[in-house]
């Protein structure tokens, strides 16, 4: 049963961002002048965002235009006082090409995955995957056992009328 208690951490991790994301907001963010990306946990959701700039050869060099950098790691940020979160929201997703201008193209793509939604996916493999385990290991020990004395004397009368 070890794949039981193993598989039983990601639920206790999502249970418990899941209920952390009705008050409170925690964020990474990793930067660098051309990219910018962040994951958020709040809502009820996890929310993912990618933001680029690509710039073209000639395009004039300008203030604000690309992201400033942040350390390797990223960055974190956490805060709170939600009181109305949503409990169960819906996916969404969007991706855009915007602020073009002088060779300057600006592209945004966010993805919104509910926390409810990651359990729900997760529970099944996780059931289906123990279920598989605990019958391999029983009939592993099925085939391990000594017969039985009805298999037994099965067998002789069996080997009596073949003589």
């Amino acid at each position: 049963m070890p794949l039981f208690w193993i598989g039983l951490l990601p639920v206790v991790i999502l249970l418990g961002a899941w209920g952390d994301s009705w008050r409170y907001s925690t964020r990474w963010t990793r930067s660098r002048p051309d990219a910018y990306v962040n994951a958020q946990l709040s809502g009820s959701a996890l929310h993912l965002s990618w933001h680029w700039v690509k710039v073209a050869a000639d395009a004039p060099e300008g203030p604000g235009l690309g992201f400033p950098t942040s350390n390797f790691f990223g960055e974190f940020a956490r805060r709170g006082g939600f009181r109305d979160a949503v409990k169960f929201p819906a996916f969404r997703s969007e991706g855009r090409r915007g602020d073009v201008a002088q060779g300057i193209v600006k592209y945004h793509e966010y993805r919104h995955v509910p926390l409810w939604a990651m359990l729900a996916g997760y529970l099944p493999l996780w059931a289906g995957l123990t279920w598989s385990q605990a019958r391999r290991k029983r009939r592993r020990i099925e085939a391990m056992e000594p017969p039985t004395d009805e298999f037994r004397e099965g067998h002789e009368q069996a080997r009596m009328h073949t003589d």
